[in-house]
């Protein structure tokens, strides 16, 4: 099984090993489950905010799932890929259509698991509203 890891920070309010920090909680599971590493993507200083596709990391990231470069991605939690839910719906489920499965190291997210649309809207909107609070 191919997997790709994603990692993103968005401002100075995080220290800039978080995406190293991600990265390696994301190895450590990919090395646990037998998988091989088949890309790395990340964005630095960038808001969660931003669309994925306008972010560097985010657009090859998607790119490469498009181009079915891997099976699972591996991310700390939903809020790495949005924080705006509705985007976060777009990308989940373009994702999934692809036969893509995603996993959240910190989160607990599987695609996988029977109630994943009721963990994703709730991640959704605890992490659209974190935003509003900033």
């Amino acid at each position: 099984m191919r997997a790709a890891l994603y990692g993103r920070y968005s401002t100075d309010k995080q220290r800039e090993t978080s995406v190293d920090d991600q990265l390696r909680a994301g190895r450590a599971r990919i090395e646990r489950e037998g998988w091989e590493v088949a890309g790395t993507f990340a964005d630095e200083g960038v808001s969660g905010s931003t669309p994925l596709a306008q972010r560097p990391g985010g657009k090859a990231l998607l790119a490469a799932a498009l181009a079915s470069r891997f099976e699972v991605l591996v991310l700390e939690g939903l809020d790495r890929l949005s924080r705006e839910i509705g985007e976060q719906e777009r990308i989940v489920k373009r994702l999934e259509h692809r036969g893509i499965r995603l996993i959240g190291t910190s989160d607990g997210y599987d695609t996988s698991t029977k109630g994943r649309k009721v963990m994703r809207i709730a991640r959704g909107l605890v992490n659209e509203l974190y935003l509003d609070d900033l």
